[in-house]
């Protein structure tokens, strides 16, 4: 392949005939941001660990891993902190967060088009077989077929790969699909390609978030390995710290009073929707709702 130079948006880049020909794989503008900040520093250490031990453990039995939990547990804080650690140990292959709102462009094709265009900047094993492919058929990446896609972009790659390690993140799997939801062709397509991905080699792994679905629970509990993140009770002092520091910041921004500052603090202690085990918190919107504090004088 050719170098040849350009410019990008006025800067003048290295580019090759190579690059010209991935560029037909990756879909634009899909594949949503992390939507949340990682987890505060000190806040779900014990999930964060076990995630950690399960993806440098090259011989656990699954090479998927399912992070579930209730709406507003923190599913997308833990995939960003997820992310981020993946990113600073090189071993981040790709990440795509759903969101609900992106359903028309959020499909299982882009999905798959994304993690494979990621997968051929980072690892040149993978960027010669994907670019010899395209090569001898550009049509590969707007095939209808989606179990040929996965094959030939993802499986068929991969399996050739050498040693390579990487780690996939994929968020709020339940949000694939829109308002479909479960009847979702696209909701259905990520499924099944996800049973054929179980079928890969132990060191390629993905880590999945979603909340238990009817649709996703009898696909995944039979080929991943399973973390729940925990409401209610066993994450009050996750949720005590986050709010202690959301209230630190705001008492540094405004002077309360000391019946004020009391309110705050028994406010921090007793937010939570809902009873018992299944209490669902969302500390985050709390802080939000609870901004009035900010104009208390």
């Amino acid at each position: 392949m050719t170098r040849v130079m350009c410019y990008i948006n006025d800067v003048y880049v290295a580019s090759t005939e190579e690059d010209k020909v991935l560029a037909g794989l990756e879909p634009k503008d899909v594949k949503g941001i992390t939507r949340v900040e990682k987890c505060m520093e000190g806040t779900r250490e014990d999930i964060l660990k076990r995630i950690d031990d399960w993806i440098v453990d090259l011989n656990a039995p699954q090479n998927i891993l399912w992070v579930k939990g209730y709406p507003g547990a923190g599913k997308s804080t833990v995939a960003s902190s997820v992310v981020e650690h993946l990113r600073g140990s090189k071993r981040l292959g790709s990440y795509f967060f759903f969101q609900r709102g992106k359903a028309t462009d959020q499909t299982s094709h882009a999905l798959w088009r994304s993690v494979a265009f990621d997968l051929s900047q980072r690892y040149p094993t993978v960027r010669k077989h994907l670019v010899r492919k395209l090569v001898d058929d550009r049509d590969i990446p707007t095939t209808p077929d989606l179990n040929e896609l996965f094959r030939q972009i993802i499986q068929e790659p991969l399996e050739n790969s050498g040693g390579i390690l990487p780690v996939i993140v994929i968020d709020a799997l339940d949000e694939c699909g829109g308002l479909d939801g479960r009847h979702s062709r696209h909701r259905k397509g990520v499924l099944r390609t996800l049973s054929t991905w179980s079928k890969l080699p132990r060191r390629l792994k993905i880590v999945v978030t979603s909340r238990d679905e009817d649709d996703v629970k009898p696909t995944l509990q039979n080929i991943s390995h399973m973390i729940e993140i925990p409401t209610g009770d066993r994450s009050l002092l996750d949720i005590e710290k986050f709010l202690t520091v959301q209230f630190g910041d705001i008492a540094k921004e405004y002077t309360l009073s000391d019946r004020h500052s009391r309110s705050c603090q028994e406010d921090r202690r007793s937010i939570h929707l809902g009873e018992g085990d299944h209490r669902i918190y969302r500390p985050d919107r709390a802080c939000g709702e609870l901004g009035a504090c900010r104009s208390w004088n």
